[in-house]
């Protein structure tokens, strides 16, 4: 017996939140404005690192073409979570 693919509700201020992170630090930081699946990869690992957040912590894969803005993906998370450890 399978049980069905685990996927989480998320509360709608949450994600909202975190969407307008993104954005804004993308904005003021980077010049730029972040491509709509940057701000579901970037919101989604900001979601990981709050403690309300029904997404726990867990390693992630993201395939995009050279200069397709992954890099930019992961400068976005570490200044909107006040830099990287």
């Amino acid at each position: 017996m399978s049980t069905p693919p685990y996927r989480p509700i998320v509360d709608a201020s949450l994600r909202h939140d975190c969407d307008d992170t993104v954005t804004e630090a993308c904005k003021i930081v980077f010049s730029k404005t972040p491509k709509d699946w940057q701000t579901e990869v970037a919101s989604r690992l900001l979601m990981m690192s709050v403690q309300e957040s029904p997404y726990p912590p867990r390693a992630g894969f993201l395939v995009r073409p050279t200069g397709g803005g992954k890099s930019l993906v992961r400068d976005i998370v570490a200044v909107a979570q006040g830099g990287v450890c």
